[in-house]
C-alpha cells in the first residue's frame, strides 16, 4: 500500500499564537495615535480573535498634538498586521504485509512554516561594534539629541548626555523596543519512521516504532513567548534577532524507539488451559486466573539540546 498526504494547518504545533499577544502593549496603530488593549477588563482574559484582534470598545483614540507626539508609552509594541500562523505538513509512506502475520511500514514526514509568531527586537546594538577595543570609546558621554525633548517612560531616554553606545541603537530615542506578534518565525521538521507490527494472534501482539528525525526552528517551544522565556526558549545573545537563532530546535530528539507488547496468558475460556470450564469449580477458577494479559510500552529517546539561559 502506498500513501501520501499534504495539509495546510492553522493550528500550529511549533508556535503559540496567544502567547505572542500580550495584553498591555502599544500596537503599531500608535503611529496613528491609537492606544490599544487586548484583555477583558473584568476577567483579564484575552478577548481578541483572528477576525477582530482589537474590539472597538477596547480602542481609545488619542488626539493628535505635540504632547502626544512626544509621549512614548513604553517599549513594548504589538504588530496589528499579524495573522494566525500556519504550517505545511506532508508525508509519503509504503506498507507491506509479510509472513507470520507481520506488517512492515516505512514513512517520511515533513513539516514547514515561515509564519510562526515571534518577537522582533529592532533596536539591537550593532554586532560589529561588540569588540573590546571599542569599549572605552563607546562609554564616552556625548550630547543626547533628544535630551529633554520627550517624556520618558520605561526605556526611553531624554537626559542631556548619554554614552555614545546608546546612540548606535536603531532609533535610540525609543529605548529598547520589543515588537510582539510578528509572523516571521521559521520551523522545519523531517523524519523517517519505520514500523513493524504483529497484530494479536497466537496469543501475542507487538508493535515496534523507530523514528529518525531532525527539527530546526528559530522560535523555541510552543510556550515560548519571547519576553518570559518558556519551557524551551531560544535565548538570544546581545545584538541578535530571531533569525539569528535558527538551528536545532530545543524540542529536537533525533531518535525515538517505542516498543509495545501484549501477551495473553494461556489460562481461561478459549485458551490452552481451562479453555472450556463446565463445572462450578472450573468456572470459579476461570474467573480468578482466566483472561489475564501482560502488556506494556517501552520508549527510548535520545536527549534534547542543551538550552543556556544566559544571554551574554
Amino acid at each position: 500500500v502506498l500513501r501520501g498526504s499534504f495539509t495546510d494547518m492553522y493550528l500550529t504545533t511549533t508556535g503559540n499564537f496567544e502567547n505572542f499577544m500580550p495584553g498591555n502593549n502599544d500596537s503599531s496603530a500608535n503611529l496613528n495615535n491609537q492606544y490599544t488593549y487586548s484583555r477583558d477588563p473584568v476577567t483579564g482574559n484575552y478577548i481578541y480573535n483572528t477576525q477582530n484582534l482589537y474590539p472597538a470598545n477596547n480602542v481609545v483614540t488619542h488626539q493628535i498634538n505635540a504632547t502626544q507626539a512626544n509621549h512614548l508609552f513604553n517599549g513594548n509594541y504589538t504588530n496589528t498586521d499579524n495573522h494566525m500562523p500556519h504550517e505545511y505538513d506532508w508525508g509519503l509512506g509504503i506498507q507491506q504485509e509479510l509472513k507470520w502475520g507481520l506488517l512492515a511500514e516505512a514513512d517520511y514526514h515533513g513539516n514547514h512554516s515561515s509564519t510562526l509568531m515571534t518577537v522582533d527586537t529592532p533596536s539591537n546594538f550593532p554586532k560589529q561594534l561588540m569588540q573590546p577595543q571599542y569599549q572605552s570609546l563607546l562609554n564616552t558621554m556625548v550630547a543626547n539629541p533628544w535630551g529633554n525633548q520627550i517624556q520618558p517612560q520605561n526605556t526611553q531616554i531624554n537626559t542631556p548626555t548619554e554614552p555614545l553606545a546608546v546612540l548606535y541603537y536603531t532609533d535610540p530615542q525609543y529605548g529598547v523596543v520589543t515588537l510582539f506578534g510578528t509572523n516571521a518565525g521559521t520551523s522545519n521538521y523531517n523524519a523517517l519512521v519505520l514500523r513493524v507490527e504483529h497484530r494479536m494472534s497466537r496469543g501475542f501482539a507487538f508493535l515496534v516504532n523507530y523514528t529518525l528525525s531532525k527539527s530546526l526552528d528559530d522560535v523555541g517551544s510552543p510556550d515560548y513567548n519571547g519576553a518570559n522565556g518558556g519551557g524551551a526558549a531560544k535565548n538570544r545573545q546581545t545584538g541578535q534577532n530571531y533569525n539569528d537563532t535558527y538551528g536545532i530546535s530545543p524540542l529536537d530528539h533525533t531518535q525515538r524507539l517505542t516498543i509495545y507488547h501484549d501477551v495473553r496468558l494461556p489460562f481461561g475460556q478459549g485458551r490452552l488451559f481451562l479453555g472450556h470450564p463446565s463445572s462450578f469449580g472450573s468456572k470459579v477458577l476461570d474467573n480468578i486466573v482466566g483472561g489475564w494479559e501482560y502488556a506494556g510500552i517501552v520508549t527510548y529517546i535520545t536527549g534534547g539540546p542543551l538550552v543556556f539561559n544566559s544571554q551574554n
